[in-house]
Protein backbone atom coordinates (compact mmCIF):
# COMPACT_ATOMS: atom_id res chain seq x y z
CA UNK A 1 0.00 0.00 0.00
CA UNK A 2 1.76 3.36 -0.98
CA UNK A 3 1.21 6.11 1.29
CA UNK A 4 2.59 9.39 0.50
CA UNK A 5 4.37 11.86 3.48
CA UNK A 6 1.12 14.00 3.51
CA UNK A 7 -0.57 11.00 4.63
CA UNK A 8 -2.87 10.25 1.12
CA UNK A 9 -2.99 6.67 0.14
CA UNK A 10 -1.79 6.21 -3.64
CA UNK A 11 -4.77 4.04 -4.64
CA UNK A 12 -8.03 5.59 -3.49
CA UNK A 13 -7.53 8.46 -2.00
CA UNK A 14 -8.13 8.22 1.72
CA UNK A 15 -6.01 9.88 4.33
CA UNK A 16 -3.79 7.97 6.70
CA UNK A 17 -5.91 8.13 9.50
CA UNK A 18 -8.89 6.19 7.37
CA UNK A 19 -6.74 3.51 7.11
CA UNK A 20 -6.96 0.73 9.85
CA UNK A 21 -3.91 -0.83 11.11
CA UNK A 22 -3.70 -4.57 12.80
CA UNK A 23 -1.00 -5.02 15.23
CA UNK A 24 2.50 -6.36 12.79
CA UNK A 25 1.07 -4.19 10.03
CA UNK A 26 4.09 -2.52 8.33
CA UNK A 27 3.18 0.88 8.65
CA UNK A 28 5.10 1.70 12.41
CA UNK A 29 3.72 5.71 13.65
CA UNK A 30 6.12 8.40 14.37
CA UNK A 31 5.44 7.55 18.16
CA UNK A 32 7.14 4.08 17.79
CA UNK A 33 10.06 3.60 20.32
CA UNK A 34 12.18 0.97 18.36
CA UNK A 35 15.16 1.08 15.88
CA UNK A 36 14.08 2.25 12.26
CA UNK A 37 15.89 1.48 9.00
CA UNK A 38 18.21 3.82 8.62
CA UNK A 39 17.94 3.55 4.17
CA UNK A 40 15.85 6.60 2.40
CA UNK A 41 13.19 6.30 0.65
CA UNK A 42 12.83 6.87 -3.36
CA UNK A 43 10.45 10.21 -2.19
CA UNK A 44 13.80 11.14 -0.03
CA UNK A 45 12.24 10.25 3.23
CA UNK A 46 13.30 7.53 5.39
CA UNK A 47 12.21 3.93 6.27
CA UNK A 48 9.70 3.68 8.20
CA UNK A 49 10.25 -0.10 8.92
CA UNK A 50 11.84 -1.24 11.86
CA UNK A 51 15.53 -2.50 11.74
CA UNK A 52 16.07 -6.02 12.04
CA UNK A 53 17.45 -6.99 15.57
CA UNK A 54 21.13 -6.51 15.75
CA UNK A 55 21.29 -4.26 12.27
CA UNK A 56 20.47 -0.85 11.00
CA UNK A 57 18.37 -2.11 8.08
CA UNK A 58 14.97 -3.82 7.40
CA UNK A 59 14.56 -6.97 4.97
CA UNK A 60 13.78 -4.62 2.48
CA UNK A 61 16.99 -2.90 2.55
CA UNK A 62 19.36 -5.50 2.96
CA UNK A 63 18.62 -6.26 6.59
CA UNK A 64 19.20 -9.62 6.21
CA UNK A 65 22.13 -9.22 3.51
CA UNK A 66 25.56 -10.79 4.21
CA UNK A 67 26.84 -14.32 3.21
CA UNK A 68 29.37 -16.34 4.45
CA UNK A 69 32.94 -16.14 3.13
CA UNK A 70 34.73 -18.67 1.59
CA UNK A 71 33.38 -22.13 0.29
CA UNK A 72 30.83 -22.00 2.53
CA UNK A 73 29.25 -19.84 0.44
CA UNK A 74 27.16 -21.13 -2.02
CA UNK A 75 28.33 -19.22 -5.09
CA UNK A 76 32.47 -19.88 -4.27
CA UNK A 77 33.70 -21.68 -7.16
CA UNK A 78 37.31 -20.76 -8.24
CA UNK A 79 38.95 -18.78 -5.10
CA UNK A 80 40.83 -16.54 -8.20
CA UNK A 81 39.59 -13.13 -6.07
CA UNK A 82 39.98 -14.31 -2.50
CA UNK A 83 41.34 -12.31 -0.17
CA UNK A 84 44.32 -14.88 0.52
CA UNK A 85 45.37 -15.00 -2.99
CA UNK A 86 44.72 -11.02 -3.63
CA UNK A 87 47.28 -11.01 -0.45
CA UNK A 88 49.90 -13.25 -1.79
CA UNK A 89 49.77 -11.79 -5.53
CA UNK A 90 50.20 -8.40 -3.84
CA UNK A 91 53.53 -9.63 -1.67
CA UNK A 92 54.71 -11.06 -5.09
CA UNK A 93 54.65 -7.98 -6.78
CA UNK A 94 56.60 -6.60 -4.23
CA UNK A 95 59.15 -9.11 -4.67
CA UNK A 96 58.91 -8.41 -7.90
CA UNK A 97 59.65 -4.66 -7.62
CA UNK A 98 62.61 -5.36 -5.15
CA UNK A 99 64.30 -8.24 -7.08
CA UNK A 100 64.39 -5.66 -10.27
CA UNK A 101 65.65 -2.97 -7.96
CA UNK A 102 68.44 -5.23 -6.70
CA UNK A 103 69.01 -6.18 -10.89
CA UNK A 104 69.35 -2.46 -11.34
CA UNK A 105 71.90 -2.12 -8.36
CA UNK A 106 74.18 -4.87 -9.87
CA UNK A 107 73.96 -3.05 -13.76
CA UNK A 108 75.15 0.25 -11.95
CA UNK A 109 78.02 -1.41 -10.27
CA UNK A 110 79.42 -3.38 -12.84
CA UNK A 111 79.48 -0.47 -14.95
CA UNK A 112 80.54 1.39 -12.25
CA UNK A 113 83.55 -0.93 -11.73
CA UNK A 114 85.41 -0.01 -14.67
CA UNK A 115 85.76 3.92 -13.89
CA UNK A 116 85.61 3.69 -9.75
CA UNK A 117 86.39 0.13 -8.29
CA UNK A 118 86.11 2.07 -4.93
CA UNK A 119 82.85 3.27 -5.22
CA UNK A 120 81.81 0.30 -7.11
CA UNK A 121 82.91 -2.10 -4.40
CA UNK A 122 80.39 -0.27 -2.45
CA UNK A 123 77.64 -0.76 -4.55
CA UNK A 124 78.27 -4.33 -5.03
CA UNK A 125 78.52 -4.87 -0.67
CA UNK A 126 74.77 -3.50 -0.91
CA UNK A 127 73.79 -5.66 -3.73
CA UNK A 128 74.85 -8.82 -1.77
CA UNK A 129 73.12 -7.51 1.75
CA UNK A 130 69.78 -7.27 -0.68
CA UNK A 131 70.40 -10.29 -1.83
CA UNK A 132 70.74 -11.85 1.67
CA UNK A 133 67.75 -10.35 2.70
CA UNK A 134 65.61 -12.04 0.04
CA UNK A 135 67.21 -15.00 0.92
CA UNK A 136 66.53 -14.51 4.56
CA UNK A 137 62.76 -13.62 4.19
CA UNK A 138 61.79 -16.99 2.14
CA UNK A 139 63.06 -18.61 4.94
Amino acid sequence: MGILKNGTNLMDGRNESDISHTPGSWLFGPEWPGQRCGARTRQGGSCRKPALRGRTRCQLHGGRAGAPSGPRNGAWKHGRYCREKLESDKAARARIRHLAMVSRLMKSADKLSDFDPGRAEILWNLVHAEIDRIYLADE
